[in-house]
């Protein structure tokens, strides 16, 4: 049995190599669900016993080796007996091999025969790819036993091909590889197809025929298909043209023409050769005619029209040239795009380099910045849209999906639809035309020139060279029409503050970014708190872009005081917001434009602190008895101490109450001591009463700033401490400058003297000590009667549910500005280390305290009354002359037009670098602010101005309206470019304008373009256009400036030959169209009509399509080759004597019965092609016709050529995926009256006549 097994194997047909046929691979790829047939249909009623599995009343089969015998002697006998022609069946390599498995013992466990598994359309035999589904071919007996055994799985259909004579093996091969066809309609410009609405129907117009059917049954499909599409045309009744291409006359740029179902007449024409397909190869096979791969093109006459065919469109219309005034369609908020590629396409060099397809020799596909070409064949297609010939009427709009698409692709950025800029976009689409367009196809590693440190920067020669070498270097990496065009050099010039060193460099630019000089400054006031004056506000001024720094030294000068001795802090809601001063604030890299808004209150503190001294932040809160808490009042500030006087509370007091005498104007009852003499011991008895043995020596530092007694008892408020050490910056820096953290829970805070001995207590709450007996030393009584003072009646009662909200409400701070709590454990918090640090140490205040002054609210409404003229809420003026000089220069040049010089001029204006901008100085080794200045050191031909409206920041951005009064015509640049031996001049004319109307927040891009073809304005909104004033250009909204050097269109050079090249070609393409429609024209010219002279084309349009039709009724009627009548002049039996090869009776002409086709019922074939089976095709049986050539031909050749090879020569498949589900029933009955009444019965009589003459 295993030698049977073998016997088998040897014995299938199986593949011997696997070709990929070039007009399969250049198909549009389709699905697997393809136009499906049931050409197998019969043979699958024919087995009664088909099962995809086992049935109980089913026959049992017989033994798997009995089986495969009876395979062996079946296809031992069909190797004896086949013939060309002989139908094969294909099937899964794998399910063979396993029927033939020795180890397969029981037929139970063979499967069905599951074809879906190598095939993707059955009608069309398209298969898979043999690499991943192997497939052999079975005699058709084989195939039914196996049916009849084994069935076939759900959604399979037999699929079969036929067996072919090799003459290089000199057997028969399996065909594989069966003819391909595609096809297409030929339609006027202005014609309508239903398989213009079906996206679809460009991956399903094609099938495949045997090479040994003939033409006739090739085109026969070819008209059903376009029968089964068309299904609104009446094949029968419309008179109908077939033209063929073959694969093999396409050449590289003509290979995609046929992909299509759609076919254009400029398509056509340029199609490198196309055959008119008559009668006389009809009986013709298509291995006779050597035909693999090719497209039948399908025209039909036009009617009411002046060419009455589109083969012959060229003969009467010609091609209409654009006059460039076509708008683009808005996508959704594409204006952006829209206004730039107006200007774009008006420059006339650009346009003609795309025009006339010059771009495609120098298309860099291997550029890994650019996008393989695409952009460029985008704007190419674009280009061509809006400039190039037509076949329509010019339209007034196109719609750019496409490039908006590629774009989108290339650049996510602008792949959505919302707003962009116009002058980004702008860049991004010079910058990859030039590099899918660059002519440098391996970009060599290039250093930047530069200057030597000893050379003379004043010598213009050595500048200059250095300028030759930079431009010779940048060309070695960019050479591109872009580069031709947009491209200039800066001249960059950086100048050392310290060594007054300077450097000069050279860099390439596309466009010019001109600044304007407008009022551009940030405006606010400053309050300013000195150490021993009433505080005060000044009025500032600085560029937006200014800094911090420049604030505080522009302060510093204004007002004489050391900018070192200057801390700057941001006040909101009574107490520290924004600390500037700390390492980390966002004034060390904001602007002041976004630092600092108009409404915030910044406050300078003149502080002068020496290394050991000790800042510390005071805020202010007021005890009213309506309310359980404390809250802020006034403005906070500093004050400095030197660690002497941290453990001094009485120097504390006095020194704010010194400072509330200038913070509130000038509170005089503050002036504690009234003894009008220095402060000794014996001005506190009591002390002595109450410590005789204490040494009130130790306290004389404390005594001397006491008070023995206050008028009326008052002392206005009381000193609180509290620390915050997260706020601290640990590093070693003195003194430390810092703020606490906002929101601080008042209650929390402690009296300054809680931690004091009980002398201190005394001494500092004198005037409220009580007369009583003397205490020694620290006795508990002492200490409990000593905590008593003049505060401490004031109750502030709170319940337990208050103080655990106040808890929360501290818990839930933020976060601080510095946060540095390395020396706070894990399990411990701020408070409690403050706690331990207060009883173990002698210091009232420490480097992380800071003061709470508590006020009674009759006291503060006291010292702070309304009635003082100057007080922390009204500062007192300081005057800016420098700004009120600077404001009045402003005020008399407000009416000032601005010009173009203008920007140019304070484009190239030295300014200083800032601190965050910083210059490395090569000869310094550091960071230096230097002085940089840019200058124009040369333009291009194409100079590109965008006007710097935006002012963009990082948190902040504005819009620029002010009107820049720029030229016309005759624009000078020589006054702004360095080099001016430029022999190619410095006049330049404006020839586009793109506009933007409104704000950041929305607006709408506009162009003004001047037309090169009759140097007029025109106006593109975009699908609107509109003829224009240039003047009218000049306005707030002119955003990017195009001006075109006068004297650079036709400049000698490599874009021009390019160009001069490309045109030559175009015109030779359009003249070498024309001679290819006269050629044409001449083998269509068999209708009168085509005959007319381009008088008769003057008749009224009623005339001419009366008139016209009978002309035509009437040449078609005598043709030689075409029909227009359905009297074809025979019927179907003696068509089919005819394609058999036989002569035509004689008195078939007198007798000229009318024979009728009916049609298919018609499909609306809008969206997707419905199934044949549901389009009620109708046919006779009478109506099938045998094209084959006459049979004893055939048999002749199957006698002589016996016996077929059990290995294939070459095996097909057609790749294809995705196609839409187009089902049709399958065309086994030829209808030759549709071929007659495509091709006239004379002419077939005569073929008929002559081959019986022969």
């Amino acid at each position: 049995m295993g030698e049977k097994s073998e016997d088998l194997k040897d014995t299938s047909i199986q593949p011997k190599e696997i070709t990929h046929p070039v007009n399969v691979l250049s198909t549009s790829p389709v699905s697997s669900n393809s136009l499906s047939g049931t050409s197998e249909k019969s043979l699958l009623e024919s087995n009664d016993e088909i099962t995809s599995g086992e049935d109980d009343g089913a026959p049992k089969l017989p033994s798997i080796e009995w089986q495969r015998e009876e395979i062996q002697r079946l296809l031992d006998e069909d190797k004896i007996n086949a013939k060309e022609g002989d139908k094969m069946y294909v099937i899964p390599k794998f399910w063979y091999d396993y029927f033939l498995n020795p180890d397969v013992d029981d037929t139970t466990l063979v499967e069905p025969i599951d074809i879906s598994l190598i095939c993707n359309d059955y009608e069309k035999f398209s298969l898979k790819d043999y690499n991943q589904c192997p497939y052999i071919a079975v005699p058709e007996t084989v195939f039914n036993k196996f049916v009849e055994w084994y069935g076939l799985a759900r959604n399979s259909q037999p699929t079969s091909t036929k067996l072919v004579w090799d003459d290089e093996s000199e057997s028969l091969i399996t065909e594989y590889n069966r003819c391909f066809f595609r096809v297409q309609f030929l339609i006027a410009p202005d014609g309508r197809s239903r398989g213009m609405t079906n996206h679809h129907i460009n991956n399903a117009n094609y099938f495949t025929m045997s090479r040994l059917d003939t033409m006739a049954q090739s085109v026969q499909e070819a008209l059903d298909f376009f029968q089964y599409v068309e299904s609104n045309i009446d094949i029968v009744e419309t008179p109908m043209k077939l033209w063929l291409v073959r694969d093999t006359d396409l050449d590289e740029k003509s290979a995609h023409l046929v992909n299509s179902y759609i076919l254009t007449p400029i398509q056509f024409i340029s199609l490198p050769k196309v055959t008119r397909i008559k009668p006389e190869i009809f009986k013709s096979t298509l291995r006779d005619l050597d035909f693999s791969a090719g497209t039948i093109i399908v025209e039909i006459k036009q009617h009411n029209k002046n060419y009455h065919w589109a083969s012959n469109y060229f003969h009467y219309n010609k091609l209409s040239l654009s006059t460039g005034t076509i708008g683009l369609s808005n996508l959704g908020n594409t204006c952006y795009m829209n206004s730039a590629l107006q200007c774009l396409v008006h420059i006339p060099q650009l346009k003609d380099y795309f025009i006339y397809n010059g771009y495609e020799k120098e298309i860099n596909t291997d550029n890994p910045l650019g996008y393989q070409g695409n952009i460029a064949k985008a704007f190419h297609d674009l280009i061509q849209n809006l400039w190039g010939d037509s076949l329509l009427p010019l339209r007034p709009s196109f719609s750019p999906n496409n490039f908006k698409s590629m774009v989108g692709h290339c650049n996510s950025m602008f792949g959505g639809y919302m707003q962009q800029d116009s002058q980004e976009f702008l860049a991004f689409l010079l910058d990859s035309l030039h590099e899918d367009l660059n002519r440098i196809i391996k970009k060599p590693y290039v250093e930047k020139p530069s200057l030597p440190k000893d050379a003379d920067v004043d010598n213009f020669q050595i500048i200059k060279d250095l300028a030759e070498k930079t431009w010779k270097s940048n060309l070695l990496r960019n050479d591109s029409i872009i580069t031709d065009l947009f491209v200039g050099m800066y001249k960059s010039t950086l100048e050392c503050p310290e060594c007054n060193m300077v450097s000069v460099t050279f860099d390439p630019y596309n466009d010019i970014t001109l600044p304007l000089p407008v009022n551009s400054v940030w405006h606010t006031k400053i309050r300013l708190f000195p150490q021993s004056l009433p505080p005060c506000i000044i009025e500032v001024e600085l560029p937006k872009t200014a800094t911090y720094t420049d604030l505080k030294n522009y302060v510093s000068r204004c007002v004489e005081i050391d900018a070192a001795n200057l801390y700057g802090c941001e006040i909101f809601g009574h107490q520290f917001y924004n600390n500037f001063e700390m390492p980390d604030s966002n004034s060390q890299y904001l602007p002041l434009q976004e630092l600092i808004s108009e409404s915030d209150i910044i406050i300078f503190y003149e502080l002068t602190a020496g290394k050991d001294d000790v800042i510390v932040p005071i805020l202010n809160s007021c005890v009213d008895p309506d309310f359980p808490s404390p809250s802020l009042f006034g403005i906070p500030f500093f004050l400095v101490f030197n660690p002497e006087d941290m453990n001094n509370p009485t120097l504390i007091r006095k020194r704010l109450q010194d400072m509330y005498v200038n913070l509130s104007g000038g509170f005089i009852p503050f002036n504690h001591n009234k003894l009008e003499r220095p402060v000794t011991a014996e001005d506190f008895p009591l002390l002595s009463e109450r410590y005789p043995d204490a040494n009130l020596s130790n306290y004389s530092k404390i005594i001397q700033y006491a008070t023995p007694e206050i008028e009326d008892g008052k002392q206005f408020f009381n000193i609180k401490t509290l620390d915050d050490y997260d706020r601290m910056d640990l590093s070693n820096i003195s003194p430390q400058f810092w703020t606490p953290r906002p929101h601080i829970n008042l209650r929390s805070a402690q009296n300054i003297i809680d931690h004091a001995d009980n002398v201190t207590k005394d001494i500092y709450n004198y005037p409220h000590t009580p007369e009583s007996k003397s205490c020694q030393g620290d006795s508990p009584e002492c200490n409990v009667e000593n905590e008593t003072n003049f505060l401490s009646n004031i109750d502030i009662n709170n319940s337990d549910e208050e103080e655990e909200e106040v808890e929360m409400e501290v818990d839930n701070l933020q976060t601080p500005d510095i946060v540095d709590v390395q020396h706070i454990k894990d399990d411990g918090n701020a408070e409690s280390k403050t706690n331990e640090s207060k009883s173990s140490s002698d210091a009232l205040i420490t480097p992380a305290t800071f003061l709470v002054c508590e006020w009674l609210k009759g006291d503060k409404e006291e010292a702070f009354s309304s009635d003082k003229i100057i007080n922390w809420e009204n500062p007192g003026t300081i005057p800016n002359k420098e700004l009120e000089s600077i404001q009045m220069e402003k005020s008399s040049q407000k009416d000032k037009e601005i010009t173009l010089d203008d920007c140019f001029s304070l484009f190239s204006k030295k300014e200083v670098l800032g601190l965050s901008d910083s210059w490395y100085c090569p000869n310094c080794k550091e960071h230096r602010q230097a002085t940089k200045r840019i200058q124009l050191w040369n333009t291009p031909d194409i100079m590109l101005i965008h006007l710097k409206r935006f002012e963009n920041t990082r948190s902040f951005s504005d819009k620029i309206d002010d009107v820049v009064n720029f030229p016309i015509a005759d624009f000078d640049i020589s006054d702004h470019v360095v080099y001016k031996e430029n022999p190619d001049g410095f006049i330049y004319d404006l020839i586009a304008v793109d506009n933007h109307y409104g704000g950041l927040g929305g607006g709408h891009y506009t162009a003004y373009a001047k037309n090169c073809l009759d140097n007029k304005w025109y106006y593109f909104d975009d699908s609107r256009v509109s003829p224009a004033e240039p003047e009218r250009s000049i306005a707030g909204s002119a955003y990017l400036l195009f001006y075109l050097r006068r004297g650079s269109l036709n400049k000698p050079g490599k874009l021009e030959e390019i160009i001069e090249e490309s045109r030559s070609q175009h015109q030779a393409q359009i003249h070498d169209i024309h001679m290819h429609q006269e050629a044409i024209y001449e083998e269509n010219e068999t209708e009168e009509v085509d005959k007319q002279s381009s008088d008769e084309m003057d008749i009224t349009e009623d005339e001419q399509d009366n008139g016209g039709r009978e002309n035509s009724e009437q040449s078609d009627s005598d043709s030689a080759e075409f029909v227009d009548v359905s009297d074809l002049g025979q019927d179907e039996n003696e068509a089919a004597d005819i394609a058999a090869g036989g002569e035509k009776e004689e008195n078939v002409e007198e007798e000229n019965p009318t024979l009728e086709l009916t049609p298919k019922k018609n499909i609306d074939a809008t969206d997707n092609l419905p199934s044949p089976a549901e389009s009620n095709h109708e046919s006779d049986d009478d109506d099938v016709e045998n094209l084959d050539p006459p049979t004893e031909t055939k048999e002749e050749v199957t006698e002589s050529k016996s016996g077929y090879s059990t290995e294939c020569q070459e095996v097909g498949h057609f790749s294809i995926d995705d196609v839409e589900s187009v089902e049709k029933e399958h065309a086994a009955r030829r209808k030759m009256r549709v071929l007659s009444k495509v091709y006239s019965d004379d002419v077939l009589q005569a073929d008929s006549t002559s081959e019986a003459e022969n």
